[in-house]
């Protein structure tokens, strides 16, 4: 679910993917209702999407906050890649701070640590081989 979004038909709990990703430019097809939406429509919520973020407030982690747990909610996948880069971000920006990670609130300490644990069970997926090079970087 990398690249899914959410089903935009009312009270659809679905995620829309390409039917195929051997072809480029497919529409996106609801799993649940079958629902689709042309390539193009989608290029142009992604595209949207791309816009705000590059023009988001760097480093700051309501931002970050704000962008996962609100402004595109309704319409990425929680493993879309623009959620997991701004989940990457966030989780590093927790702790830079002044006075680093001994520095942190506990509760925003606790959210870096499930921030780091949603992250590395994603990974495992992904590419389960090369969860180990990421951890060992000597």
């Amino acid at each position: 679910m990398f690249n899914a979004l959410k089903c935009n038909r009312m009270n659809c709990p679905g995620y829309m993917l390409p039917k195929t990703f051997f072809e480029q430019e497919q529409d996106y097809i609801c799993k649940i209702c079958e629902s689709i939406v042309p390539y193009a429509e989608i290029e142009k919520i992604l595209e949207n999407i791309g816009i705000y973020l590059s023009t988001m407030k760097k480093n700051d982690i309501i931002a970050c906050k704000e962008f996962i747990n609100r402004r595109y909610e309704s319409t990425l996948h929680p493993n879309h890649f623009y959620n997991i880069d701004v989940t990457i971000a966030l989780a590093q920006l927790i702790g830079q701070q002044t006075g680093g990670l001994a520095a942190v609130e506990k509760d925003l300490l606790i959210e870096k640590i499930e921030l780091c644990k949603k992250l590395d069970k994603l990974l495992k997926t992904l590419v389960p081989g090369n969860v180990f090079y990421l951890r060992n970087d000597n």
